[in-house]
């Protein structure tokens, strides 16, 4: 199975055709075709069908295509790994983050990482746990930063801790029950949560489960931390925000902090990573940086 057929078959899909697919990477119809057909013979399976709209995976495309790409990213990788090792500090590095460490150490270390490796890509998405475990199943991720129920990761990811998140109650300035002590006063409070099961911003539930509550009276999922803030400061809902969230939004004035005494659980900032597959060099110098930036912000928290 040549490589050079799977990423012509990834081009055809993409493109719908074969003649824009050739334009993509520059070959010949007929040498393309001639590979094409070379690698259904060696699967035993026809990928392609032709029509008159276009061409469309077959059943067995389908069922080949995300391993077609998954070996077209390996492969790639592994050209990108050799280049750095032999000094050539080239390619790409994809990776997630979750909004606080976004705004509090993101900035510092793509600045610090440029500075040294301008020639490198950097790819930077928001994604938290445990939504981002798909990306890196996959390969569009090369690693994630997210608070992580680290107990309940299982093979082939791994987590590497960095510090404890930082949570904090949140409800609009003049909420009836802003100065709320215990989380037995907020019982028939209706909520928003920042992400699903298993996820940080969930973690209210737990909060609630610990003080012997139950029922807890979720109204909204709201998973984008642009929106969260304003939703908050215009409503009666309570929820739950990241510090470094909170201080950076434009709402932060119309925003109040709960004093509850019951302490939240503090789930853990996490590197995320497969460890089936190893790291590029350029990889592991980003996460380098990410390293150095979140110890000294631990140290200014202490």
């Amino acid at each position: 199975m040549k490589l050079q057929a799977i990423r012509y078959f990834i081009a055809v899909v993409e493109a719908g055709g074969f003649r824009a697919a050739t334009k993509t990477v520059h070959v010949s119809q007929s040498a393309m075709t001639a590979a094409l057909q070379q690698l259904e013979e060696e699967l035993g399976a026809p990928l392609l069908h032709r029509s008159r709209r276009g061409v469309t995976p077959t059943q067995f495309g389908r069922a080949f295509l995300d391993r077609a790409r998954a070996i077209e990213r390996e492969s790639r990788k592994a050209r990108e790994e050799i280049a750095q090792l032999r000094g050539h500090w080239e390619g790409t590095v994809s990776f997630a983050t979750s909004p606080a460490i976004g705004i509090s150490i993101i900035p510092s270390v793509i600045k610090a990482f440029r500075e040294r490796f301008p020639a490198i890509r950097v790819r930077c998405v928001d994604g938290l746990y445990p939504a981002v475990l798909g990306g890196l199943r996959d390969g569009h991720l090369d690693f994630a930063i997210s608070p992580c129920a680290v107990e309940q990761l299982e093979p082939p990811f791994v987590a590497e801790l960095l510090l404890p998140a930082d949570v904090v109650i949140v409800c609009r300035r003049d909420h009836p029950l802003r100065k709320a002590q215990s989380l037995l006063e907020l019982a028939e409070s209706e909520w928003v949560i920042s992400t699903g099961a298993g996820g940080a911003g969930a973690l209210i539930q737990q909060a609630f489960q610990a003080a012997g509550l139950s029922g807890l009276k979720v109204g909204l999922v709201c998973e984008s931390f642009m929106a969260l803030p304003g939703i908050l400061a215009l409503s009666d809902l309570f929820g739950t925000l990241p510090r470094a969230v909170l201080d950076d939004t434009r709402w932060r004035q119309e925003l109040a902090i709960v004093p509850i005494r019951e302490r939240l659980p503090a789930p853990q900032i996490a590197i995320l990573r497969r460890d089936d597959i190893p790291l590029t060099p350029a990889s592991t110098e980003l996460i380098s940086w990410v390293r150095h930036f979140a110890a000294k912000l631990g140290r200014a928290d202490v």
